[in-house]
């Protein structure tokens, strides 16, 4: 396992992965831009050490690139420039196939970098909001086999996953970014009126609405043809229950039964409460 670690980014994801691996290795260091989350990592004792300049990454072994998907790509060749040869770079964007093309394309010769996604996550940002636990027992999707990475993933408790990046995107465009756009959907729908009646349900449902928005906005950009496909297949089966209910067809309880055995099955394998 790597020894000294680099954090690129001390938001939610880089700060969590500061605290999970703070006692597993011999030094974490940071770059950050931003001081106040600068200050709070280094106060909180997050790494050892801190700066706005990625020249901090030197002497890692292996460095985490945690920022918003539309700055990965030129967050990876300023920290392989100034890593040493051999080091490891990897990083947690939710959009996988252009990030890793243009790294690729741009990356000296010397330096391994290996796609990376957490399924794992909050609609809160910042350090302040780090959870050493936060990747326990979630999958975490790897475009690449690699041992430093994967013995990392594994002292934090998240469940390697590989596949392509474009696969990557596919999935990622059902399980995620169209959960992220419905759950905006459902925030929009709802009334001054109806607020007060919002309880359990539509804050589960709805959580993700509060997420960064300009991740969101990336997220969009960058994975848009995968999401639309996505977005179809939610609005056919949607209009499908809705087709149910209004006819008052048979249907509707066949489709009902199946979504709650999907979901029982799914949760019981997948360790949800």
């Amino acid at each position: 396992m790597a020894r000294r670690v680099a954090v690129i980014g001390l938001g939610l994801i880089g700060g969590s992965l500061c605290l999970g691996l703070k006692d597993k290795v011999d030094n974490i260091v940071g770059v950050e831009t931003d001081p106040g989350y600068a200050q709070y990592a280094l106060r909180h004792g997050l790494v050892d050490a801190v700066s706005a300049s990625v020249d901090i990454v030197e002497h890692s072994e292996l460095i985490f690139v945690c920022v918003p998907p539309s700055e990965v790509v030129g967050c990876v060749v300023r920290a392989a420039h100034a890593a040493a040869p051999g080091t490891v770079i990897t990083d947690t964007a939710s959009v996988k196939r252009r990030v890793c093309e243009e790294v690729m394309q741009q990356l000296p010769g010397e330096q391994r970098f290996v796609g990376g996604h957490p399924m794992a996550g909050r609609e809160r940002s910042g350090p302040a909001f780090a959870d050493a636990g936060l990747f326990c027992g979630k999958p975490w999707v790897l475009t690449d086999r690699n041992d430093l990475v994967e013995d990392a993933l594994e002292s934090l408790g998240a469940i390697p996953v590989f596949m392509s990046a474009k696969e990557h995107d596919r999935v990622a465009a059902v399980v995620s970014h169209v959960p992220l756009l419905v759950s905006a959907a459902l925030m929009l729908t709802l009334q001054d009126s109806e607020e007060q009646m919002a309880s359990s349900g539509f804050c589960d449902m709805t959580r993700l609405a509060a997420s960064n928005l300009q991740m969101c906005l990336d997220i969009c950009a960058e994975n848009k043809d995968a999401i639309a496909d996505a977005g179809d297949a939610f609005m056919s089966r949607f209009k499908q229950i809705l087709d149910a209910l209004v006819d008052e067809q048979a249907e509707l309880p066949r489709l009902l039964a199946e979504a709650r055995q999907r979901r029982l099955c799914v949760a019981a394998r997948k360790g949800w409460t």
